[in-house]
């Protein structure tokens, strides 16, 4: 199968030059993680935003600084074997489907979950696990949850109780969706270096105090528990990997936390783990 059979047409992007304002409107208004940059008035790929390029880079408001320039892509005769391997070598989320330099398609794990679930009849969800599992506090403030996603690279982490039973989800498509946009005003401060002539400054003082406008991201400052996913959609980690996909292809998913028989938090299964099915042997 190639990746024109399952690629998303017609793709959702942003334009350079642009602003992060921009960029953040589309993700929020089509509930997506991430969007390719063309240039103005073309379809030729100029680099890709994601959500964690958005967060990593709060005070850079030209897409320029913010989004990733070497992007790696795929073709439309590409085999959706080599780009299952290609989510997994490099651990990114979307994948530019790229013909004649422009921009046709984009293509990310979601879609190849109808994929996996035609081919993993005999995986279980267990045989794709190969990492851990972060789980946060109720408790836990918004601003270090988002910092503890991105020390640890996880894009969504389960929330525990008081007695450690497993009571919700939040992922970082929560956090970006409640982000606020503020601007304020920075100040900053300009002197004549040691080999300028003071004169050329004619009359003004050595340092001159500039104001800027500056856009800050904001996140409400409460904890986990008033914005967290509470109905939580589980797994159990012998489930089979087609039923675990379709769960995931149903409700819009990129992961889904597992549990054992007594409903104790025993994992987290993503998107990108069930891409192994896909994998030659």
């Amino acid at each position: 199968m190639r990746v024109k059979q399952v690629m998303t047409v017609p793709v959702i992007c942003a334009e350079v030059p642009g602003n992060r304002t921009d960029v953040l409107k589309l993700m929020i208004e089509h509930h997506i993680s991430g969007v390719p940059v063309v240039r103005a008035g073309t379809m030729e790929l100029a680099g890709i935003v994601s959500r964690n390029d958005i967060f990593n880079n709060t005070r850079e408001e030209q897409i320029v600084m913010v989004m990733t320039t070497d992007v790696v892509t795929v073709t439309p005769g590409t085999t959706v074997e080599s780009s299952a391997r290609k989510f997994l070598e490099h651990g990114f989320n979307h994948l530019p489907v790229v013909a004649d330099g422009k921009l046709v398609g984009i293509i990310t794990p979601t879609n190849l979950l109808p994929v996996i679930a035609e081919r993993g009849g005999d995986w279980a969800v267990w045989d794709c696990l190969d990492r851990g599992c972060v789980p946060l506090h109720v408790s836990t403030p918004l601003g270090a949850a988002l910092r503890i996603m991105r020390l640890s690279g996880a894009r969504a982490m389960p929330v525990l109780g008081k007695r450690g039973v497993l009571c919700g989800i939040i992922t970082d498509r929560d956090l970006f969706d409640i982000t606020d946009v503020q601007e304020g005003v920075t100040v900053s401060e300009m002197g004549a270096g040691e080999d300028e002539d003071p004169w050329s400054w004619e009359g003004l003082r050595d340092i001159m105090r500039v104001y800027h406008s500056e856009k800050k991201l904001h996140l409400p400052d409460v904890p986990l528990e008033e914005v967290m996913v509470r109905d939580v959609t589980t797994a159990f980690y012998k489930n089979p990997v087609p039923d675990v996909a379709m769960v995931m292809l149903d409700n819009d998913y990129g992961q889904i936390p597992l549990v054992d028989a007594g409903g104790k938090l025993t994992g987290m299964v993503y998107c990108h783990d069930l891409l192994k099915v896909l994998l030659p042997e």
